[in-house]
């Protein structure tokens, strides 16, 4: 089971917040998990280290799991939990408004 134990709600550029979660069968805490949107598209991401390779700035999370199922069911849940947490706290994630780079169409 994950919890998310605390939300930090950011919305600047495609980052909405960052997320510590609990998974309680493991007894393992993650800190700054990061909630992102784009392109009405919404993902989660594990905390990670930025570098620089031949000019192109890139990230290398520190967790990864070796199984791709098994890390599409992690993400798929750390997210609803994210989401949850958000909610709670009186975050509204609305795909549309909360993406600065999608704008609504003024219809006159």
């Amino acid at each position: 089971m994950i919890e998310c134990i605390k939300y930090i709600p950011v919305n600047k550029g495609h980052c909405l917040g960052y997320a510590n979660l609990y998974v309680s069968t493991w007894d393992l805490e993650i800190f700054s998990v990061g909630l992102y949107q784009k392109e009405g598209k919404r993902w989660v991401s594990f905390p990670s280290r930025l570098y620089e390779k031949n000019g192109e700035k890139k990230s290398l999370p520190y967790l990864r799991f070796r199984s791709p199922d098994t890390y599409a069911r992690f993400i798929k849940e750390a997210r609803r939990v994210i989401e949850e947490k958000a909610e709670l706290m009186g975050n509204k994630l609305d795909l549309l408004n909360s993406d600065a780079s999608v704008q609504q169409e003024i219809p006159f």
